[in-house]
């Protein structure tokens, strides 16, 4: 048995495409079944995928994130292909989907609007037909999608840049600071001290689920 598991924040930046879970047809599905039928010689053709990512990883040299990057990338598409074919979910271009346009345009513009009557009326819909938008395409809201934006924006700046937590306030909007910092209580459990002596400096942002690739033969 072969078991990799990537949590869905670090896939998005790894691709550098923070839409990238979202544009895979098995990810926040609910009409169809979680499922891929496949065959003894597909499942050996995966296997062998993630034994390559796995050396990679355990044997770590210069050029290895290139390579995972690549193997992890088609891997996860040629999935979402099966997975699309087998259950025959259209994988044409999203760009009219209202759910997907709300993410988009809360990558233009989140530091600068942080309420879903915003984005409602930048799509010219009601914020009761955007968040029914979202339910069915995510199975969260409007206001958790925009809160987990919100928080990986303040915890890439914490993490990647040498602003303070005041200068990152301001960024973002927040009247106060301490306004700041309570958002981010509230959402992690931690404070933005305790960010930083996090392993790694990975976190988990709460309400993303983690990717499950197994294969069994």
């Amino acid at each position: 048995m072969t078991t990799l598991i990537f949590q869905e924040a670090f896939l998005n930046d790894f691709f550098a495409d923070k839409l990238f879970t979202y544009r895979l047809s098995y990810f926040y599905q609910l009409t169809h079944p979680l499922l891929i039928n496949i065959d003894q010689d597909e499942m050996l053709k995966y296997c062998n995928f993630l034994t390559e990512i796995k050396t990679e990883l355990v044997e770590s040299k210069p050029d290895s994130v290139h390579i995972i990057r690549s193997l992890l990338y088609y891997l996860l598409q040629t999935l979402n292909r099966r997975y699309s074919d087998q259950h025959s979910i259209s994988i044409k271009s999203t760009e009219r989907n209202v759910a997907f346009l709300f993410k988009n345009l809360m990558e233009i513009h989140i530091k600068d609007k942080q309420r879903v009557s915003e984005y409602a009326e930048i799509l010219g819909i009601s914020r009761i037909s955007l968040n029914k938008a979202i339910k069915v395409q995510f199975n969260t809201t409007a206001t958790e999608l925009l809160k987990q934006r919100l928080l990986f924006e303040i915890q890439n700046s914490l993490l990647h840049s040498n602003k303070t937590v005041n200068e990152i306030a301001y960024e973002l909007n927040f009247r106060e600071p301490n306004n700041l910092m309570r958002f981010f209580k509230t959402q992690t459990g931690q404070t933005t001290n305790t960010l930083f002596g996090t392993v790694n400096s990975k976190i988990s942002i709460s309400g993303n689920a983690p990717i499950v690739l197994q294969s069994q033969i």
